[in-house]
């Protein structure tokens, strides 16, 4: 029986010590009205996990909410723009903290109005290594290393879009931060 009651006693404080140090990742941090843990500031001083920004209407600019992850301080993976009536406005995709892949803005009744599409760089190696056709043969194809002069650039279709149709209105492509000549 003492044993059993011994073997108990370890187990509380084994889980509390689970529980104190699962806690202990974040020095500051709001409960949320679903009862989740966010905006989490860890030990450094870095943003970690789910995140919600408020940014109050100044000098004309509407204001809006942004909800998503932070990974060591930046934005990492999906992050979703609201109006602070709550519509959703934009959905944003990022890597390294700086946008990366497709983005999509919205009009207040929901109707897509403009796509973006961005490439973000490493910080750690800011190279990408890109597709380049030959100019004589364009069955042939090289992987060429490209240093990138910025930590993110438009690379691939932008497109806006009418709101009433949704049709596209005005297509640019770019390649690298440049917009496309079509010279390739």
């Amino acid at each position: 029986m003492q044993s059993n009651l011994r073997n108990l006693g370890l187990t509380a404080i084994a889980l509390l010590l689970f529980s104190i140090s699962g806690k202990a990742q974040c020095v500051t941090y709001t409960i949320s009205v679903k009862g989740d843990t966010i905006n989490c500031t860890d030990a450094k001083g870095m943003r970690q996990g789910p995140w919600v920004n408020r940014y109050e209407e100044v000098r004309g600019e509407p204001g809006y909410e942004e909800e998503g992850v932070y990974k060591d301080g930046k934005k990492e993976g999906v992050w979703r723009l609201y109006t602070l009536q709550g519509d959703l406005m934009g959905i944003e995709n990022y890597r390294y903290g700086y946008k990366n892949g497709l983005q999509q803005y919205f009009n207040t009744m929901g109707a897509l109005v403009r796509e973006e599409s961005w490439l973000a760089s490493n910080p750690d190696n800011p190279t990408e290594t890109v597709e380049v056709y030959d100019i004589n043969d364009p069955k042939k194809v090289y992987l060429v290393q490209v240093k990138l002069e910025a930590s993110t650039v438009p690379h691939g279709i932008w497109k806006t879009y009418d709101p009433l149709t949704g049709r596209v209105v005005e297509k640019q492509n770019f390649i690298l931060g440049k917009p496309d000549d079509g010279s390739g």
